[in-house]
């Protein structure tokens, strides 16, 4: 017997092992408790379905989350687009309040004693060379614009003429382009001269006065006037102010007009149609 035991000792115990943990089993379920094994599985179950609906509960609200991104990217877009159109109805709201004053201010033309008949017209582009000083605007002959009209702003100086027309648009040469040559009259004793373009002036914003008479008294300050000779260009109006008079070597003198226009500020100008000058 014990020759047996030592031989198949080992081989009992676990068989005796089995047989008690069935008989747990049996009588865990049959009471209604959870035996020893059924615990020991629960032991390792319970926590692993814990972690999975942990998991789920993570992934559903981590979908949820990209849900409400994506609900935000629209609603931002949404907001951008709604706040791109209220800026440009402002800018244009603004472009027409500015506008309107333009028009006021013109409205106070004639000045000098000259009735004035006006076209207003928006400058679409300025020319790019830089022998020259013109821009394109948007009216033309439809409009009753004619070539060598006079071109000025709301407050009634000089911008240039009409040198080229079409239809629906014309090109304005400015007063201080390379190849002015506006009649003018300067100074109290309103002097006749002309204007005389320069490609170093014309860089600088300004223009020479030339054709005047030696004896002319003419000073930095003098005020510098269209002469209304061609027919084109009413009397009177105004083109700048004497910036600077030097005395050349050959006793000449060169007299150099800033004119009153700010040709970097302009955006609308003004076409005298017709004008009539009191006497």
């Amino acid at each position: 017997m014990k020759e047996y035991l030592k031989k198949n000792g080992i081989r009992l115990a676990v068989v005796l092992a089995l047989l008690v943990i069935a008989i747990s089993v049996a009588a865990g379920t049959s009471s209604g408790r959870a035996g020893f094994l059924t615990n020991a599985v629960g032991a390792v179950r319970e926590p692993v379905r814990k972690a999975a609906a942990s998991l789920s509960d993570w992934l559903t609200g981590f979908a949820g989350y990209f849900g409400e991104y994506d609900a935000l990217l629209e609603e931002n877009s949404a907001l951008r687009a709604e706040l791109a159109q209220v800026q440009e109805e402002a800018q244009a709201y603004s472009d027409q309040v500015s506008e309107n004053e333009r028009l006021r201010q013109a409205l106070g033309l004639p000045q000098r004693g000259s009735d004035y008949t006006l076209e207003s017209a928006k400058i679409v582009t300025w020319n790019a060379s830089n022998w020259e000083s013109s821009f394109t605007i948007s009216k033309g002959s439809s409009s009753g614009i004619e070539y060598g009209d006079c071109v000025i702003t709301e407050y009634g100086s000089v911008v240039g003429t009409v040198t080229e027309l079409g239809s629906s648009w014309a090109t304005v040469t400015t007063v201080i382009d390379a190849h002015s040559g506006l009649g003018a009259l300067v100074g109290v004793n309103r002097y006749a001269a002309a204007l005389e373009g320069d490609f170093v002036l014309m860089r600088r914003g300004e223009v020479y006065l030339s054709g005047f008479a030696s004896g002319a008294a003419i000073e930095p300050g003098d005020e510098v006037l269209t002469s209304g000779s061609g027919g084109n260009v009413p009397q009177g109006a105004n083109i700048g102010t004497v910036s600077s008079v030097s005395e050349n070597g050959d006793g000449s003198r060169s007299v150099v007009v800033t004119p009153a226009t700010d040709f970097d500020s302009l955006v609308q100008v003004f076409i005298i149609k017709e004008f009539s000058v009191a006497e």
